[in-house]
Formats: structure tokens, sequence, C-alpha cells
């Protein structure tokens, strides 16, 4: 199952919460409302067709994710994102540009590794939680000393 954004009456939202609905995708979505390439997206948030530019929380837990969309890097107010006990097992590369960004919630998912660009994180996340996850990359005794050592 997907989300359908055309019900949804506000032009700019801040808040997108998807948690329990058995979301399978979150791509065609965030893509159509997020892509930084097109009109009405992330780059012009006062296009009031843009309905996830202005987005800062993002909560889809508790569904059936495999993945995180490459495009979620478009939402540039984003300062939270919450995908807990999805089956992600990737993180995209690039949320270091998501500058305004302070927590990620990735707990209880399929999670081996963290992309290398991580570390440019260091200075704006306040909190990743991974509870839950395998990682092998970075090892145990890095990931465990928390965002900083990253």
């Amino acid at each position: 199952e997907t989300v359908d954004y055309s019900i949804l009456p506000i032009p700019v939202l801040k808040r997108l919460l998807l948690a329990n609905n058995k979301l399978t995708s979150l791509a065609r979505e965030l893509e159509e409302g997020a892509e930084p390439d097109r009109p009405g997206t992330a780059d012009s948030e006062d296009d009031e067709s843009n309905l996830l530019g202005g987005l800062e929380y993002l909560n889809a837990d508790n569904n059936l994710l495999d993945s995180i969309p490459p495009s979620v890097v478009a939402l540039t107010s984003l300062t939270e994102i919450s995908v807990q006990h999805n089956r992600i097992a990737v993180i995209p590369d690039g949320m270091h540009v998501l500058t305004r960004l302070r927590r990620i919630n990735v707990a209880y998912n399929k999670i081996t590794r963290l992309p290398l660009d991580y570390g440019l994180l260091r200075t704006t996340i306040k909190r990743l939680d991974l509870d839950g996850n395998t990682l092998e990359v970075p090892p145990r005794e890095i990931s465990t000393a928390g965002v900083p050592i990253i």
C-alpha cells in the first residue's frame, strides 16, 4: 500500500504521521512531493503545490518498508525522521545535506551498515537510534560510542 497525498487539503505539511499502516513504499510519494529538480518541490517552499517541501517531521514507524527513498534528501526542512520497526536494510547516501536534521530513528530494522557519509552528520545530529539492528559497518565498538565518534 502507498499514501495518496492528493487527499490532503493543506498546502505545506509540517508533520506527516504514517505509522501502523502496512505501507510498503514511500518512494513514489516522496519523489512526487520532494524531488529537488521539479517545480513545486523542496527548492520552492513558497509554492502552494509543494506538499512536502516544508515537512519537518516524518514518522513511518511499524510499516512494511524495505527502504528509505533517496528522494528524502530533498526534504530540506526535515528535523526528525522515524522509521523504526520496518524492514529497511539500507539508509540512503546523502542525508548529510539535511542540515536541519536532528533525530534519526531506524531502530529494529535490518540495517547492517551505515553510509560512509554519516560521519558528516556528527555536527548536526543529536540522536541516531540504531537499536535492534546488526551493524557490521562501522564496527560495534565505534557505533556504540555514538554520533560524535562516527
